[in-house]
């Protein structure tokens, strides 16, 4: 199994479980959520309760169990005799830096993975993969977002999430008025739907 620690909002939670998607298909193994550090309230900056933000998308999902962590928190002896002579044991990998590091991809289950992995070469030659991830449970839609979903597929689309720290009226404006810019002026879109949302 390829376990994943968790963190942060849906566009981190997209890019831990996309990585440990692909290493757990390599390995032909399930990949486990690690959410323990989801449902905590981040007073420092101002944020509501953190949850699996997910389950927008048409997955299910495996929670790790406690004895599923045990396992990589504390070796037993068999374990400990296998990691000896160099082989397969529940390993405890942990992002150094927001750098790609190609061993990622070449990890080995047992695997818990901790980080953020957001470098965009991790999802080379996995496109069509990552995109079947990621696919919308249509009947969870509201009336709102049926109709946007609609306006979407009907139109050349294109969709801008800005991070809640970052939604300053004064750069909505300016980044709206830069986006619209690029696209009429230097990319001749003159019939597009602008989604911005703002996270």
């Amino acid at each position: 199994m390829i376990l994943v620690n968790l963190k942060g909002r849906l566009g981190n939670q997209m890019f831990q479980y996309a990585v440990a998607s692909i290493i757990a298909q390599k390995n032909k193994t399930r990949v486990l959520l690690d959410a323990n550090l989801l449902n905590i309230q981040l007073e420092a900056v101002s944020l509501s309760l953190v949850n699996l933000n997910l389950n927008v998308f048409s997955n299910n999902y495996n929670i790790a169990r406690e004895e599923d962590l045990t396992q990589f928190k504390k070796l037993n002896c068999i374990n400990k005799i296998k990691r000896k002579f160099g082989f397969n044991y529940p390993n405890i990998y942990k992002e150094a830096s927001f750098n790609f590091n190609p061993d990622v991809l070449l990890l080995k289950a047992p695997t818990y993975l901790e980080g953020y992995f957001q470098s965009y070469k991790y999802y080379f030659n996995h496109e069509s993969f990552i995109k079947n991830l990621f696919t919308f449970r249509p009947n969870h839609l509201d009336n709102i977002n049926k109709e946007t979903a609609l306006k979407i597929e009907a139109s050349n689309s294109i969709s801008i999430h800005i991070r809640r720290g970052d939604q300053q009226a004064g750069l909505k404006i300016q980044f709206c008025f830069f986006l619209q810019t690029i696209l009429i002026g230097r990319c001749n879109i003159l019939d597009h739907y602008l989604m911005i949302k703002y996270l």
